[in-house]
């Protein structure tokens, strides 16, 4: 079985060649999109209104490690990532320590409140990047496939 990576990058590729656009303009464009999903479906008021959003980062080659107290989105900073983003690895991480639980669940169950129900987030109780990335791939796959060659 291929890599999924390797995989993903050979979608974008097909992409970029069917349409007529660079290599670099589709991860460009495809990485956005992503980071976007991502971020915007990350919860705002669950546990720290909106910190959890706001600390989202990319980063080129390594990640960032510390954890910011921005409740804003800095989608400049990923924009500005993703230009240079082709043939290198491209990391979009969130350090809040509470982060995996917002993507896997495992808060208190029952709960204390009405912002988890069986130990996931009511605002997204599957998560925000593994439905990202679903998302994503189909959306590439339909677009190329929509493409003349």
């Amino acid at each position: 079985s291929i890599p999924r990576c390797m995989s993903f990058s050979s979608d974008i590729k097909k992409f970029a060649e069917k349409g007529k656009i660079g290599y670099n303009d589709a991860v460009n464009n495809s990485l956005q999109r992503i980071s976007r999903s991502i971020i915007f479906m990350t919860p705002v008021a669950l546990v720290d209104g909106g910190r959890a959003r706001g600390n989202w980062f990319a980063s080129l080659s390594s990640y960032p490690t510390t954890a910011s107290d921005s409740k804003a989105v800095n989608m400049s900073q990923v924009q500005a990532v993703t230009e240079n983003a082709a043939g290198k690895v491209f990391y979009l991480t969130n350090n809040l320590p509470y982060i995996g639980k917002l993507e896997y669940g495992g808060y208190p169950n029952p709960s204390s409140g009405d912002k988890t129900i069986n130990g996931f987030s009511t605002q997204a109780p599957k998560g925000m990047v593994r439905i990202s990335i679903e998302n994503f791939e189909q959306g590439l796959k339909e677009s190329v496939s929509k493409l003349k060659p």
